[in-house]
Parts: C-alpha cells; sequence; structure tokens
C-alpha cells in the first residue's frame, strides 16, 4: 500500500537533512512499514544490533537511545519480553503521571530540549508500537502527549529540527490510524 506522504513533511526533510543526519537520537525507523514507500531523502541511522536493552527499572533513568533502541527492536520485528515490558512500563507511567508529567520530566535539570526530544521518541514508540501489535491504547496515549504543549517543539528552529519532522511525522500516523479506525 502507497501512501500520499504530506508535501510538507518531505520538504522539511530536505531542507534540513544535513542537520537530520546528526541527529542520532531521532532517527526515521521503519519509513516503509509507516508510509508505504521510502522517503527519499530520510536519514536510517540505526542503533548497535547487539545492544542489549536491560529490564526497566524507572522513567528518571530513561535515557533517550534506550527508546532508539526499542524503536529499533520493534522497527525489525525484534520484538522480546524486554520489550513488551518496557512498552508496557512506558504506557503505564505516561498514563498513571499523566497529571503531574510536565513537573516530572523537568526534574534532574533536564532542558526543555532534552525534554522534547525524549517525549517525541516516545511518542513515535507508542505509534509504532501499535503499528506493531494493534494495541489501542499505545494510540490513546500518543494522542494524550501530543496534545500536551510543553511537548510540542519550536517548528523552524534548527535546534528542534528532528524532533519537528518526528512530531510532523507522527501526526501524519495518528491521522493516518484515526481513518483507518473510521472506516472500519
Amino acid at each position: 500500500m502507497t501512501v500520499d506522504i504530506p508535501a510538507d513533511l518531505i520538504k522539511l526533510i530536505q531542507d534540513n537533512f544535513a542537520e537530520l543526519e546528526k541527529s542520532k537520537e531521532l532517527p526515521l525507523l521503519s519509513q516503509e512499514l509507516f508510509f508505504g514507500q521510502a522517503i527519499p531523502t530520510a536519514t536510517n541511522i540505526l542503533p548497535d544490533a547487539g545492544q542489549k536493552l536491560a529490564p526497566y527499572k524507572n522513567f528518571q533513568q530513561l535515557q533517550p537511545a534506550q527508546i532508539t533502541v526499542l524503536r529499533f527492536k520493534i522497527a525489525e520485528n525484534q520484538h522480546d519480553e524486554v520489550t513488551d515490558n518496557w512498552c508496557e512500563k512506558l504506557l503505564r507511567y505516561n498514563e498513571i503521571r499523566y497529571s503531574s508529567l510536565k513537573k516530572r520530566a523537568f526534574e534532574n535539570n533536564r532542558s526543555s530540549e532534552e525534554v522534547i526530544k525524549t517525549y517525541t521518541q516516545i511518542i513515535s514508540l507508542f505509534i509504532e508500537y501499535y503499528f506493531s501489535k494493534g494495541d489501542l491504547r499505545f494510540i490513546n496515549i500518543a494522542l494524550k502527549l501530543m496534545d500536551l504543549s510543553w511537548i510540542k517543539p519550536s517548528f523552524g528552529s534548527t535546534k528542534f529540527c528532528a524532533s519537528e519532522v518526528l512530531y510532523k511525522r507522527n501526526l501524519f500516523l495518528i491521522d493516518r490510524v484515526l481513518n483507518q479506525l473510521e472506516n472500519e
């Protein structure tokens, strides 16, 4: 199935390709799986395939690189018990602590850039996990998180370029899911 990729998303990627190539924490994984075709100029930086993921401990110790590994495992259909456990625990954390997420996100002197990049990746993880497992709870929390203004990247800022691309990609995928659900 081929999907029409929004022209503004393709243009954003093409205009900022050099910046996106450097973005190791926000790779555009599994483009073909989600769009039905590759975005010709999208960067695809992958983590070390042999990297093991330790069992989930707590959200405060979460690193963007761990989310990248989870996304990679989902993209490559390398699900295991650890991957599923991480996704479930991240889902529960964000659901249960939804009302206090902003306060918690900025604990330990995290910058807004770090928080935005982390949450953009988490939203991507939830959407990709939905596509892999079909569990609507992950789309539900992704929608809730995308609605939070403090998670949205500053559009047009080179500092948030990769986050902006991933955010717009997430909007496109959410729209696609909602249209599919509406037509069922």
